[in-house]
């Protein structure tokens, strides 16, 4: 299948698909499979404990009791959630 309909199929620009060819073209299934295992765990370590707080409950404890009249505060309210 010409790289052209791939691309179409999957909703890909052609640089995308060039780019990650460069970089996964060469992996067997069980190399990406134990990149995914890595990259998991990494993701597990950056996300906060079970109970904790998430972004959403942390701009609303700081914005609480105040009312964001302009848009540059709600921009900046969402950005800090961001």
């Amino acid at each position: 299948m010409p790289t052209s309909e791939v691309c179409r199929k999957h909703w890909l620009i052609q640089g995308t698909f060039y780019m990650f060819k460069s970089q996964y073209g060469g992996m067997e299934v069980s190399d990406a499979a134990k990149l995914r295992a890595v990259t998991d765990g990494e993701r597990q370590a950056e996300t906060p404990a079970a109970g904790g707080h998430d972004a959403g409950q942390r701009c609303s404890e700081r914005s609480a009791g105040k009312e964001l009249t302009t848009s540059s505060e709600r921009r900046a309210a969402a950005l800090r959630v961001i």
